[in-house]
Formats: C-alpha cells, structure tokens, sequence
C-alpha cells in the first residue's frame, strides 16, 4: 500500500504557501494563543481558496479525538496541530462539496500536504514519532 503522505501532489501553490508562511513565522516556538489565532486565519485562508464555507473551530475539547461535525459545519480540535487542523479542514471539504467522506482520503490529503509545504518539518516529525500514519 502507498504512504498517505504519497496520495496527493496537486495543491495549490496558494495552499502550500499558506501553510508554509505559518511554519516560517514559528508556529512551532509560538504560545497557545497564537497557535490558535495562527490555526484559525489558515481556516479563513484555507476556505477561501477551497471556495467552502469557513468551519467554525473549537479548541481544546478533551472528549473526543479531533473531528468535525457536519450538521454545524464545526472543526474540534484537542491539540494545536497543524496535520490535525488539515485533516478535519478536509473533511469539511468533502462535506461542503458533497465529496465522499472517507478518513483514508482526508488523511492522505493531510499528510501530503504538510509533507510537500514543509518537507523538514514533516521529516522530523516523522522521526519524532508525532505524526500518526506516517509508515
């Protein structure tokens, strides 16, 4: 079976900068807050390219894993993760555009769009053991 982070390679040059400006200005080293604002203005960036309805995001629910719910058009997010944020954006935009809603789909978007933005970043990660479905 091909890596997730192998699916796609047909974004955006617009997406792939969005998301690469967010990890150059230091996503990473920024505090909660900024995190969330950063994560929220890609939502907004993100929507407007996809021509979608921008999902309402609400952070920080430890009930459940990361989701978005579709009758309220509502990303949940339980950490500020980049790969996370994009993987539920996905699902808004397979709901938004009547795509099939499929958790392979979303995750290889995800994976493969990070992979390709920010390349170092993912490897590391990879490495690290913080992104889930990597191998």
């Amino acid at each position: 079976m091909k890596k997730y982070y192998l699916h796609y390679n047909n974004f955006s040059k617009e997406t792939i900068k969005a998301i690469k400006k967010m990890v150059k200005e230091g996503f990473y080293k920024k505090d909660d807050i900024s995190k969330s604002k950063n994560i929220r203005d890609l939502n907004n960036e993100l929507s407007s390219i996809y021509k979608i309805k921008e999902p309402e995001i609400i952070f920080g629910s430890k009930n459940f894993s990361p989701c978005y719910d579709t009758i309220n058009n509502t990303i949940y997010l339980t950490n500020l993760s980049i790969i996370s944020f994009l993987h539920e954006f996905k699902h808004s935009i397979q709901f938004n555009k009547k795509e099939t809603n499929n958790e392979k789909l979303a995750r290889g978007w995800s994976l493969s769009l990070f992979k390709q933005a920010c390349p170092i970043t993912f490897k590391k990660a990879v490495k690290e053991g913080k992104v889930f479905f990597a191998n």
